[in-house]
């Protein structure tokens, strides 16, 4: 038998199965779940689900952003206090004073009453709690604060390279030591150099390769970057181990910005 009579009898099959069904539905009015629906937003999550969710986007990802965390009265106290600290260091040391290479890192905030109300503070956000039980089976005990300033104009300080590298197995993703936050103390745009992550490259021992610097180790754009923006008080949470970078600042402004970590404390 030849392979067109064969294909032209599927084909007879296949229209007598068509106006069969045609034929039974004849004269039927549709139900509402035969009807085509009209196109609605996708309804947000269940407020008791989006822990969850954030903590899936972190284990996966590598990051997750927290916002609305800090009352303003706090985040007011905090932007007041970081000011005074990061004038006080410039009168003291002068304007070109820089710690740990090319950054302006401010040490001083681990002893300050209201940086001190801060690290509590999130210390019990139900996401930090969250994250830490699940990663780490443990409550997240805090370790430090401290504070950076990346002044308007300057050059990125520091080019991709992750932090806490983990020994490696192949096709083995390690647990982090380490959570870190990163508050925003002002609003922060694309220009005024913020920190860049490269999600999902967390988790491994690898050190970014040699061709993600220029050769005055400046970051080089990557596809699928993150540049954490967003308004003061916004917070970015990140596994220690991701790829990241501070990007140059092209800006006028002072991106100004907190780091917390924690690490696993007890069960």
């Amino acid at each position: 038998r030849s392979t067109q009579g064969v294909s032209s009898a599927a084909s007879d099959v296949y229209k007598r199965q068509i106006m069969t069904a045609i034929n039974k539905h004849k004269g039927q009015t549709m139900s509402i779940s035969d009807q085509v629906s009209t196109a609605l937003p996708m309804p947000e999550l269940e407020q008791e689900h989006r822990i969850e969710a954030k903590v899936l986007q972190y284990q996966q990802a590598g990051y997750a952003i927290l916002q609305n965390a800090v009352p303003f009265d706090l985040l007011v106290e905090l932007q007041a206090r970081f000011d005074q600290y990061t004038e006080k260091i410039i009168r003291e040391r002068g304007e070109e004073w820089r710690n740990y290479g090319r950054r302006f890192q401010i040490d001083e905030l681990i002893g300050d009453d209201a940086f001190q109300k801060l690290s509590e503070l999130l210390s019990l956000h139900p996401l930090i709690l969250c994250m830490a039980r699940t990663v780490w089976q443990r409550n997240p005990k805090f370790r430090n604060t401290y504070g950076s300033v990346h002044f308007g104009g300057e050059a990125s300080n520091q080019s991709w390279h992750n932090d806490a590298r983990y020994p490696e197995r192949e096709g083995v993703r390690f647990i982090p030591f380490l959570i870190r936050a990163s508050m925003l103390m002002d609003e922060v745009t694309e220009d005024m150099g913020p920190t860049a992550l490269m999600p999902g490259s967390h988790g491994t021992r690898f050190s970014p390769p040699a061709w993600v610097h220029t050769a005055d180790r400046q970051p080089r754009e990557l596809p699928g970057m993150l540049k954490f923006t967003g308004k003061a008080g916004d917070i970015l949470l990140n596994d220690v181990s991701i790829w990241h970078a501070n990007t140059p600042n092209l800006s006028c402004r002072a991106r100004k910005l907190v780091w917390l970590l924690w690490e696993p404390g007890l069960k």
